[in-house]
């Protein structure tokens, strides 16, 4: 799971900024001031590394919400000499070392172990993007690694790919050696070990690194140095390295892959939606999350209905319900048939020709003050449909694993009323801290919903009754983003246990409130 962000170069960011996410993670501050570039530059992250696109417009993540305009639009005041840094930390459970692999008794390398689960490890990795007039495109100049918070290697390239180099190598690093080898055997020292494997590991980036321009690969005789004189343990010990250094990295993009972004503007379906091939549909503006509802299971169903309606929830009185209809192509001659009447003559044939017709599947909102009326999302209130991709992206698991995935989202109390934005504090303690456990970023204005973040906190230290999962202020990260000297700052605004605010509030948000309530004009 994406733990933290740090950003330099990229919009309104110039100077370096750093954001460690908690399980729920919120950016507050003033229109324009920066919020969205956070969210945006996760999106481009993942076009880097997912789809090889460092000159970003439009992202996969995004959609039609998220408009980047190419990298000498979004590099700091449109600077193309500027470096655009990003570097995303990350934990994941599963790791590598030379140490897991070497079996130190029989002296060779345990193949058998590969997968073998260690407790959890942080990564680092950071990517550095720079403008190539010649080539006239953004090219990676640098890959750092940071394993277990220590600088691992750096590996850097030009813009030919000519010349690739390595910077900064950390022999030393614990993952690195192997149990009761010393440095005095020079066969057997990690500094040649490492500097043999670079190569190889570079070789096996060709699938994990950008196409465009990354650094990738060495020349023959790029590195020089003894090998081993048994070929198969060289090649044994390149692998276990390959691994070990692009383990992060292919982590990363599987997590960027799984990002998910609920957009400001979500759209309700198409009236008359109905499920098919031809439906695009991404979770920026809602569309995913309602036909993830079409597929899923009826226990996760029950749980967005159970969101929906129950009173200690959101209490929207309305419940989600899927109907499957049969489809009939108005110039097939049953249509024909059946509004003539001339169907009815031959009710077998009718039922024959029933049985075969293609179906498909739509949702309904069943009105429960109203009896159970069924009626379709445009029918109701948008705050409805603004809710149920919520809840959607925040409930659902990653499909065939119990692991985590990151969820952003843009302005959740949208056309919603005050006492269900601050039941969605609620949701997102259940989404972050529950039994999915993902991380959780929203960009708000919403006072309503961190005061109910602050009152749960205060309520599991005072030991009071909750439906919510416990939730300290360790759990939750408020960031305050604002325009200082023509540039995008962001400060850190920490919780006690009791939910107060450690550090003051920047700037008058709270105060707004009394301001209204007793000011008064000169």
């Amino acid at each position: 799971m994406i733990t933290s962000i740090s950003i330099e170069n990229f919009k309104g960011i110039r100077d370096r900024v750093d954001l460690t996410f908690k399980p729920i993670t919120l950016l507050f501050g003033a229109n324009s001031a920066g919020k969205s570039t956070v969210l945006q530059a996760l999106h481009y992250a993942g076009e880097v590394l997912r789809n090889h696109n460092l000159d970003a417009d439009r992202t996969a993540t995004g959609g039609d919400c998220i408009r980047l305009g190419g990298f000498r639009q979004f590099v700091h005041n449109h600077e193309v000499r500027r470096p655009l840094v990003l570097k995303i930390g990350l934990q994941f459970p599963h790791f590598l070392s030379f140490a897991d692999y070497y079996r130190e008794s029989e002296n060779e390398w345990d193949e058998d172990s590969m997968f073998l689960e260690l407790s959890p490890r942080t990564a680092g990795v950071e990517l550095t993007i720079r403008w190539y007039a010649q080539l006239g495109r953004p090219f990676v100049t640098a890959y750092r690694l940071e394993l277990d918070g220590v600088h691992a290697g750096t590996i850097e390239c030009n813009p030919e790919r000519k010349e690739v180099w390595i910077r900064e190598l950390n022999d030393q690093h614990p993952l690195f050696l192997i149990p009761g080898r010393t440095e005095d055997d020079a066969d057997d020292s990690a500094a040649w070990r490492l500097a043999l494997s670079l190569p190889i590991a570079l070789a096996g980036a060709r699938d994990a690194l950008p196409k465009t321009g990354a650094p990738l690969s060495f020349g023959a005789g790029a590195l020089d140095g003894p090998r081993y004189r048994d070929e198969a343990e060289q090649r044994r010990r390149e692998a276990v390295f390959s691994k070990i250094f692009l383990a992060p990295l292919e982590c990363l993009v599987w997590d960027l892959s799984r990002f998910r972004f609920v957009g400001a503007m979500r759209a309700l379906p198409p009236f008359g939606w109905q499920d098919s091939e031809g439906n695009e549909a991404n979770w920026a503006d809602g569309s995913a999350a309602w036909r993830h509802l079409v597929s899923c299971d009826e226990t996760f169903l029950d749980t967005i209905n159970g969101w929906l309606a129950a009173r200690d929830k959101l209490d929207t009185g309305y419940r989600v319900r899927r109907r499957k209809v049969a489809l009939i192509d108005q110039a097939s001659p049953l249509w024909l048939d059946l509004t003539s009447g001339r169907a009815f003559d031959e009710t077998e044939d009718l039922a024959h020709h029933l049985k075969g017709l293609p179906t498909a599947t739509g949702i309904v909102l069943v009105d429960e003050k109203r009896g159970g009326l069924e009626v379709a999302p445009h029918d109701v209130g948008i705050g409805v449909s603004q809710l149920v991709p919520m809840l959607v992206a925040c409930l659902d698991r990653v499909a065939g694993t119990d692991l985590a995935r990151t969820v952003a989202i843009d302005t959740p109390e949208l056309h919603l009323h005050p006492r269900q934005v601050a039941a969605l504090g609620d949701l997102f303690i259940d989404a972050g801290l529950g039994e999915n456990k993902h991380g959780v970023i929203l960009e708000t204005h919403s006072e309503h919903l961190i005061l109910r973040l602050q009152r749960r906190i205060r309520e599991h230290a005072k030991g009071l009754a909750s439906t919510s999962p416990p939730i300290t202020g360790n759990d939750v990260a408020v960031y305050h983003v604002a325009q200082q000297d023509g540039q995008t700052m962001v400060n850190r605004i920490d919780l006690d246990q009791n939910g107060d605010f450690v550090q003051p509030w920047p700037d008058d948000f709270f105060e707004i409130d009394f301001y209204e309530r007793f000011g008064h004009a000169d």
